[in-house]
């Protein structure tokens, strides 16, 4: 599935704003942080991404 069909989906079902944004550089935000930041939808992916969707 490509980037921006995944980004229509998330959008379509209203769950893109709960998608947690992670970065490299930084340290894992906890589940607890993520609840309660309700971002806590995360998606992992096999390939690399782009990133402009995060």
């Amino acid at each position: 599935m490509s980037e921006p069909d995944l980004q229509r989906a998330f959008q379509r079902a209203k769950l893109f704003d709960r998608l947690a944004g992670l970065r490299r550089d930084q340290p894992a935000p906890t589940l607890g942080e993520l609840i309660r930041a309700r971002h806590n939808i995360v998606v992992f992916a096999q390939k690399p991404v782009s990133g402009r969707f995060a």
